[in-house]
């Protein structure tokens, strides 16, 4: 024991930089008593582990990944985090990535994916007694079977030597689900903003009584595949979930960092419904929101109204599918006289916002208002309008004949 005690001496000084590599339980299993004396399970307090999916996980889907330590008389914490797959769980599992990473790093001294620790800003309390940190886990391919999650939570008196601590350790085993192609109708959110100032929310909801599944992927103003860091999940760009009869929900992009744009496509089987909200923060006055209708994805034009007497009418327009478009919008007064035609071309899944009187041909709508035609000789063309007057601002319903 006393030999023990001296080899895990750095280890047990240098908690702050976290666990080392392979003591969270998992097989062959070794845990944080290999440098803190005592017996696993032994004190008051309690470890867990929370799934952000329930009992089962889509293939190549990320998730976030919450472990919970608790125990009133501890000091200073700590945590490793694994996931495992196989017969013997003896295999890792998926990708675990960070991004609280004032609080959790990778394991000094392992491979990054594989063991998540703290950092010495994570051994501080987040609460009365207890502790928390988060990871995202992005899931193996189909076929990888169950996969169980291994923690190891060291809730430390404090004293700088590996007696009196609190060692727990739990597990999480979770199956693995289908990864079947969602069916259903695509509808389009023309515009996404996050950070800077904005944050963007769509909300799903299931009217039938049967669980159903939805797939949302979102993308950038250029096309390509964007990464978002929706809340509760983490990075993800094509995310499948499922929804229980009767129930709703929430993927927000938060206001964080700097200003990032695109746009997202959801596919909804019948019975399923949802909407975005976008809403705008600046320092000193209250935050302002819009209700965004999703919109079609297969229609070749659009109608919408607009008003730019008092208002500046702003416009965003997508190419939902893979071959590029040349989209023509032109504007008629109220009277219905024709105010001018102006061009965009838009290259596969590409998205642009503009202000609709600041586009080449169509200065002729400033002090007035009336009906924009948005067409598209071929593919398809969705579109979002917005209208904004002084501190506020509103969404502009768009009709698809």
């Amino acid at each position: 024991m006393l030999a023990l005690a001296a080899i895990c001496a750095v280890p047990v000084l240098a908690i702050s930089s976290g666990a080392p590599p392979g003591r969270t339980g998992a097989p062959p299993g070794d845990n944080c008593t290999a440098c803190h004396l005592g017996s696993a399970n032994s004190g008051s307090g309690s470890l867990s582990i929370e799934f952000s999916n329930g009992s089962t996980y889509t293939p190549g889907q990320t998730y976030k990944i919450r472990v919970i330590l608790s125990d009133a008389a501890a000091q200073i914490w700590g945590f490793e985090l694994t996931a495992r797959q196989g017969a013997e769980n003896l295999d890792k599992s998926g990708n675990l990535t960070i991004d609280d990473s004032a609080r959790t790093h990778f394991s000094p001294g392992s491979a990054p994916g594989e063991y998540v620790t703290h950092t010495s800003a994570g051994t501080s309390s987040t609460g009365s007694g207890t502790n928390s940190w988060e990871v995202n886990w992005t899931a193996p391919a189909a076929g990888a079977g169950p996969v169980t999650f291994f923690a190891a939570g060291n809730a430390g008196n404090g004293n700088g030597n590996p007696t009196g601590d609190s060692i727990y350790t739990t597990s999480l085993t979770i199956a693995e689900g289908s990864a079947g192609e969602v069916t259903g109708k695509s509808y389009v959110l023309p515009q996404l903003a996050y950070g800077g100032g904005w944050y963007t929310a769509l909300y799903f909801s299931n009217t039938t009584d049967a669980e159903l599944p939805i797939r949302v992927k979102f993308y950038s103003k250029e096309g390509a595949s964007l990464s978002v860091p929706i809340v509760g999940l983490g990075p993800v760009s094509d995310q499948t979930i499922s929804i229980p009869g009767k129930g709703t929900v929430i993927l927000e992009a938060p206001n964080s960092g700097i200003l990032q744009e695109g746009w997202a496509e959801a596919t909804l089987p019948e019975g399923v419904t949802g909407y975005g909200i976008f809403r705008q923060s600046i320092q000193g006055r209250a935050d302002q929101e819009a209700v965004v209708p999703l919109s079609e994805d297969s229609r070749q034009s659009a109608n919408m109204v607009w008003d730019d007497t008092a208002f500046t009418t702003a416009i965003a327009a997508v190419n939902p599918k893979d071959q590029a478009v040349v989209v023509t919008l032109t504007a008629y007064a109220a009277d219905g006289t024709q105010l001018g035609t102006s061009t965009l071309n838009l290259g596969a899944r590409a998205r642009d916002a503009f202000v609709l009187r600041n586009l080449p041909g169509l200065a002729g709508v400033t002090a007035k208002r009336g009906l924009v035609r948005i067409t598209v000789p071929s593919g398809a063309v969705s579109a979002l309008g917005l209208r904004f007057g002084q501190e506020a601002f509103t969404s502009i319903p768009v009709d698809y004949p």
